[in-house]
């Protein structure tokens, strides 16, 4: 767990300086905000990631909805996946 840590500590400082940089919505952010949603959801801490999945939702949708037709159910069901937690994890695991 000590890695995820602090890979939660770095994604943090980093998504400071990038929003001061680029503002809280641009595209620019979305591996660092991707970064900080991983961390945070292999230290199972998923009441807080799950907020950042769905900024990372915002972030992406401008993009790849004009692009990628498939990605709204992929997301949903990811976002879904998350508020319950394990369901992602267990499936990791098969």
């Amino acid at each position: 767990m000590r890695a995820y840590d602090q890979a939660e500590a770095a994604f943090r400082h980093a998504l400071v300086i990038r929003e001061t940089l680029y503002g809280k919505t641009h595209a620019d952010l979305i591996s660092t905000v991707a970064g900080l949603a991983f961390a945070l959801f292999g230290q199972q801490k998923y009441d807080q990631a799950d907020p950042v999945y769905q900024r990372l939702i915002g972030l992406w949708s401008p993009t790849w909805a004009r692009t990628t037709p498939w990605w709204p159910s992929r997301w949903t069901s990811l976002r879904c996946s998350t508020r319950r937690g394990r369901s992602i994890r267990k499936r990791a695991m098969r």
